[in-house]
């Protein structure tokens, strides 16, 4: 699957987080990004995808967002037959290990840390599809 069809999820209450995404992800021809700006939103998001039979090949969750934390995305995401598997990477300003060890925990696939890099971004990218076979 080439960069072009590959669906990606970014969960973010900063704009300009998405902003700086979706910069970098276009950069390097992904074209299919969606954003929200809260976890209900983003549930509604992959709720929408997977009715489609077209879930997310990717998804960026920030750990702090207004209506709670990313990690209770990606506890609902692991227990759903359909997107279990789908590559997951948090986001967050705070990395500490009290931080991010629950979502490692919870089947994360990695984080990136703000300020964001596109280096270390497409390195977490790559890492997360290996890690799921994709």
């Amino acid at each position: 699957m080439s960069n072009q069809t590959k669906k990606i999820l970014i969960v973010d209450d900063s704009q300009s987080i998405i902003d700086e995404l979706v910069r970098v992800l276009t950069l390097i021809g992904f074209n299919s990004i969606k954003s929200a700006l809260c976890l209900k939103d983003g549930y509604t998001l992959l709720e929408e995808q997977a009715k489609n039979s077209t879930p997310f090949d990717l998804i960026f969750c920030d750990h702090h967002l207004p209506d709670g934390v990313g990690l209770s995305l990606l506890e609902k995401l692991r227990k759903d037959p359909i997107l279990e598997k789908t590559p997951f990477i948090t986001i967050t300003s705070d990395a500490r290990r009290s931080i991010i060890l629950p979502y490692i925990l919870a089947g994360s696939d990695g984080y990136v840390a703000i300020p964001l890099s596109s280096d270390e971004i497409l390195k977490k990218m790559s890492l997360a599809w290996a890690k799921r076979g994709v």
